[in-house]
């Protein structure tokens, strides 16, 4: 299979997935980054893009290529069902030839408790933020997803039409269309109309004013999810932070700070969005191992 052949056997697999599976567009999109992202690091390394030519040390070794790179359990996770479906449906078509991909394990998802950043930590990506070319922007992007716990994708999506001002709360479209109200800290809500008010119109393209996305580029164009992740990686280097910085590390961020400082976990469960309880007790591990640590440091005999 040349690379030509690869990219179009990709083409038609998200397009099956559409139809076929009837998967969502979020998902799809999901699936298609992943495998340019299996491609691309396969060209990186010289090697020819054709599954039949992988082995299940070649996916092991993208395996532990992602986690030493940070990338979250979850994405790894997604990124070896995404592998094993794109398989199985090159078998379906005849161009591939074996089924060695369902051999491929994936990490148990919830085997490391989620990375978080210290209080300080904060501080200083936020300090950072006036370093940049667009500083009221990103400080606003900082603080919306620090101080509100929102996931990348409702980020991107957020419109100024989702805020009851006066009360500072907006409503929020998760996980399967599922709304809730999330408040919205003084810093944020500050940050952010700083940013619509004084930064935004000179990113307006003329005659774009009418334009509804929130978060605008350089070239007037609304922010993606991997220009986000491009934005916190630049402003984590820049604040020399030794964390890889990405959106969902804010979200556990400010879920980990709630639970240290009293808030219920019942009432975080609700500001994340998080439809099983279970999801949001991952929390607790994190506090107990902090006061773990704590105790060993405090303790005479510890």
């Amino acid at each position: 299979m040349n690379p030509d052949s690869y990219w179009e056997q990709v083409h038609a697999f998200l397009n099956w997935l559409r139809g076929a599976r009837s998967l969502s567009k979020h998902t799809v999109d999901a699936y298609g980054q992943d495998l340019k992202h299996l491609g691309r690091i396969l060209e990186e390394e010289g090697r020819v893009l054709d599954p039949n030519s992988w082995t299940l040390d070649d996916l092991e070794k993208f395996t532990l290529q992602q986690r030493e790179e940070g990338y979250e359990l979850s994405t790894v996770v997604r990124r070896l069902a995404c592998i094993r479906s794109f398989c199985r449906y090159g078998i379906r078509e005849g161009w591939m030839q074996s089924h060695w991909a369902d051999h491929l394990n994936s990490p148990k998802l919830w085997n490391k408790l989620p990375d978080v950043l210290s209080e300080l930590e904060v501080k200083d990506l936020i300090s950072a933020c006036k370093n940049g070319k667009t500083p009221k922007r990103d400080l606003a992007i900082v603080e919306m997803l620090y101080g509100s716990g929102l996931r990348v994708s409702e980020l991107v999506e957020l419109r100024l039409s989702q805020f009851r001002h006066e009360d500072r709360l907006m409503l929020i479209k998760g996980k399967g269309n599922k709304e809730r109200y999330v408040p919205v800290g003084d810093h944020a809500y500050e940050s952010l109309m700083s940013y619509v008010k004084n930064e935004r119109p000179q990113l307006l393209k003329k005659g774009d004013e009418a334009r509804s996305e929130i978060w605008l580029g350089w070239r007037g164009s609304p922010l993606s999810r991997q220009s986000i992740y491009l934005i916190l990686k630049h402003l984590g280097k820049l604040a020399h932070l030794q964390k890889r910085v990405y959106p969902h590390l804010l979200r556990h961020s400010y879920a980990t700070h709630l639970l240290e400082n009293g808030a219920d976990l019942r009432v975080i469960q609700e500001l994340l969005g998080h439809s099983d309880i279970s999801t949001t007790e991952r929390y607790t591990s994190v506090n107990t191992k902090d006061l773990k640590q704590r105790f060993q440091q405090l303790h005479p005999r510890g």
